[in-house]
């Protein structure tokens, strides 16, 4: 394997004064690279292997490929056209053509996007002033998709369970079998606020106490993202499926508030 890219740690004090100060930092990297070959003088490999399977009810499918001289993270699916008046999908066969997804083999599937983020980075922000501070910590990932599997079980009408609204909603003119197809693909770009601190030093500097410092901190306060499942940062995008998942379990991230007090004697 071939991994190339760039990263960077910016850190800036902004502004400083008696009472008020400002500092920023910056990290960010980029990644692209290249599965080069399965094969050497000891050993012959295939030249791509399906990974990240699909479960119950619909087991036996695999949502990416791992292929010789291609970026890791590939979704190899069927390409969505459309569905049917009965609401069964249609997708684009080998040829271009239009044919029901039933009919589709594997050789009508192909290359629909990538899991694997062009950029991630994250962003501090600290303030002071007298004797308050205040921490923002910024992270996101850019430039990647998210094979929406909650979306590929829950969304539809013939999943044997509870399911989605938008089962009946945006996905309401479907009422056949859920495809492993682009449909199911979206953007998973991301910025999350992760991270929130205010706190309040008290100076003391009597004989016993030095200082006092009382602290709030919140995690995982909002995220701005367009992906239309559950949180993007939870999907995993790293390793050698980057962006995909087959099981449709997950932890669910929480919001958290923690109240801290530091004494220095």
């Amino acid at each position: 394997m071939k991994n190339s890219g760039f990263e960077f740690d910016i850190n800036w004090n902004v502004y400083k004064n008696k009472d008020f100060s400002y500092s920023l930092g910056v990290v960010g990297a980029t990644m692209s690279n290249k599965f080069v070959d399965f094969s050497n003088s000891e050993y012959v490999g295939q030249d791509f292997y399906d990974i990240c399977g699909t479960e119950d009810p619909y087991p036996m499918h695999n949502l990416q490929r791992i292929e010789k001289g291609k970026r890791l993270g590939n979704f190899y699916l069927l390409k969505y056209a459309g569905i049917t008046p009965d609401g069964q999908f249609i997708v684009y066969d080998k040829d271009g053509d239009m044919i029901l997804a039933n009919n589709a083999t594997v050789n009508d599937y192909q290359v629909c996007g990538n899991g694997l983020p062009q950029f991630t980075g994250s962003m501090t922000h600290n303030f002071t002033y007298k004797n308050f501070d205040l921490t923002l910590f910024f992270r996101g990932a850019f430039g990647f998709d998210i094979f929406n599997i909650h979306d590929f079980y829950y969304g539809m009408q013939s999943f044997k369970g509870n399911v989605l609204k938008k089962a009946y909603g945006k996905n309401l003119p479907i009422t056949g079998n859920a495809q492993v197809c682009d449909y199911f693909l979206e953007r998973g770009d991301y910025l999350k606020l992760d991270m929130l601190t205010l706190g309040y030093t008290w100076n003391i500097n009597n004989k016993f106490i030095e200082r006092v410092r009382i602290s709030g901190t919140a995690k995982n306060l909002f995220t701005l993202t367009c992906f239309s499942g559950v949180d993007p940062s939870n999907y995993n995008v790293n390793g050698l499926n980057p962006g995909g998942q087959g099981g449709r379990t997950y932890y669910p991230s929480t919001r958290q508030f923690i109240v801290s007090a530091h004494i220095d004697f």
